[in-house]
């Protein structure tokens, strides 16, 4: 619902949308709790994006917001990211709750993409990189090589940027980017391995008897990552999960491996994460050299 053509003297709709029945979704656009609630998280995600899209027809979404509607992976929180077509920042009052970045953008790299002005995929993951960071960069290049982009779009729009601040972090993760990434999380640990200094052989999603290892590190310590929705009964019964998660740790383990089980909330900080690796290479692979 476009919440301007709300008349001033309609009562019942300003009720609505003070009690928060007719909830907001950006300065311009709102929806019913009832319908808002009947949809998924990803749906409600996308039309928050479309309606700041389209509330501000001089604004272009970037950064996580153009990962969003691309369905790209993002780390980070779900703050509206945008720019103007001529990379200024207008007045703070002017915000509306987005966060504004001074992004002069090529023609080429931003379009309109169903019904959406943003950043294209490849424009999009050079600007987290450079702008939020080598892990959230490396995460959202994984996210894109595994949708079947090809890297040398990542490596074409790197050359045409210019001199940008933070263009050696793309860069970096542009040369680190790989395809099979099994998830946000997987990327998340991969990039966190690569970049704390620890000399180490990181491998992703290494082969080990019938499963695939999320991390393999020095070719016997394998990190395991549990996204929470293995057990929330998305897939089937979590019962069964735990238990096909044990039988499958077990195998690997007895193969030889040493097992690290980590959840998302423990990687929220690469501090964790780094001190139970740097301990478990500390003391060694097992005496048993693993299988293949």
């Amino acid at each position: 619902m476009d919440l301007r053509k709300i008349a001033t003297n309609d009562e019942r709709k300003h009720r609505h949308l003070y009690s928060g029945y007719l909830r907001r979704l950006s300065p311009a656009f709102g929806i019913y709790k009832p319908d808002y609630d009947a949809l998924s998280f990803n749906d409600r995600e996308r039309l928050r994006l479309l309606a700041h899209s389209q509330g501000l027809p001089s604004s272009i979404l970037v950064l996580n917001s153009a990962a969003r509607w691309h369905g790209l992976w993002v780390i980070g929180d779900d703050a509206i990211e945008a720019t103007t077509r001529n990379g200024k920042l207008p007045l703070r009052n002017r915000w509306y709750g987005r966060r504004y970045y001074s992004i002069l953008l090529r023609r080429e790299h931003w379009g309109q993409y169903f019904g959406v002005r943003c950043t294209n995929p490849a424009r999009t993951c050079i600007d987290i990189a450079r702008i939020h960071g080598f892990r959230a960069g490396l995460v959202a290049m994984d996210s894109f090589l595994a949708r079947g982009h090809n890297i040398h779009k990542l490596r074409s729009t790197l050359s045409n940027v210019g001199r940008l601040k933070g263009i050696a972090t793309a860069r970096r993760c542009v040369n680190l980017a790989i395809s099979n990434s099994g998830s946000p999380w997987e990327s998340v640990v991969r990039a966190d391995l690569l970049d704390c200094g620890i000399a180490m052989e990181v491998e992703a999603q290494k082969k080990i008897l019938n499963y695939y290892a999320d991390i393999c590190i020095d070719g016997w310590l394998v990190v395991e990552v549990d996204g929470n929705v293995k057990y929330d009964g998305t897939f089937g019964d979590p019962t069964s999960a735990i238990v096909d998660e044990r039988r499958r740790e077990k195998e690997i383990t007895n193969a030889g491996y040493r097992v690290l089980r980590l959840s998302p909330q423990q990687l929220a900080s690469p501090d964790a994460l780094i001190e139970m690796v740097r301990r478990e290479l500390s003391f060694g692979p097992l005496r048993r050299r693993p299988a293949v």
